[in-house]
């Protein structure tokens, strides 16, 4: 309360007033300032290993990646940057693993891959050979095919020409030869059993190599001749 009193030879006034002050407002708390994010360059923590694939196999490099923020991981080939394709995928998972994905593994695949993690702190970098070795069931197959044709092509055509030789020349002594009823006989029978050890010969003839069979298919001819030529006589 504030009283202010005016005063002279006639007399004396005097007034009151109240003065209220009021507290000033205040202006909204600012917000605490967001703290800087952490930056930390790539880590590798699990590396790519030197491994050996069997051809036709799915091959899988995998490696595991930290750093802030998230490094993205690049892959190599020989020092080549490597795009996928429908036989070579990736695939980065959000825990940090980061794998390279080969379908089928061929020998073309064979050499060094690496794998290089970068952000905006640095980079890290890892990397191996891989090695592809051929099919072992690709070489038997084609090795038991190549076996199979060398048999119709050893085999098979010398017992066409034996067979066209011996009917030719049975022939020729039907038509200048008149047999006794009971030579022909014997002649028949002893066809017939040329014509069975030829037949055992090539029966044989799967389960043993190539030379053998040679071998035994010329045995064969010399016999046969020696005996025709005895019957001729």
């Amino acid at each position: 309360m504030y009283t202010a009193k005016a005063r002279n030879i006639h007399g004396e006034s005097t007034n009151f007033c109240q003065l209220k002050v009021l507290p000033k407002k205040q202006p909204p708390p600012t917000p605490p300032k967001p703290s800087a994010r952490p930056v930390r360059a790539p880590s590798i923590q699990t590396s790519l290993a030197t491994s050996t694939w069997e051809e036709g196999d799915t091959a899988i490099l995998q490696i595991y990646a930290q750093g802030e923020p998230r490094p993205q991981v690049e892959w190599r080939f020989n020092e080549q940057p490597i795009y996928t394709t429908e036989s070579i995928k990736t695939e980065e998972k959000e825990d940090g693993w980061n794998r390279l994905i080969i379908s089928p593994v061929t020998p073309a695949h064979t050499g060094v891959y690496t794998a290089v993690a970068v952000n905006e702190a640095g980079e890290s970098r890892t990397s191996a050979t891989l090695q592809v070795v051929p099919s072992t069931t690709a070489k038997t197959s084609t090795h038991e095919d190549m076996l199979q044709e060398d048999v119709f092509e050893r085999i098979g055509r010398p017992t066409e020409r034996t067979e066209e030789v011996v009917r030719r020349e049975s022939m020729q002594y039907s038509e200048t030869t008149s047999l006794p009823r009971e030579l022909e006989t014997t002649k028949t029978a002893t066809e017939k059993r040329w014509v069975e050890q030829i037949d055992e010969v090539f029966e044989r003839a799967s389960q043993r190599s190539a030379e053998q069979r040679e071998v035994e298919t010329a045995e064969t001819y010399v016999k046969v001749g020696t005996q025709l030529t005895v019957h001729a006589q």
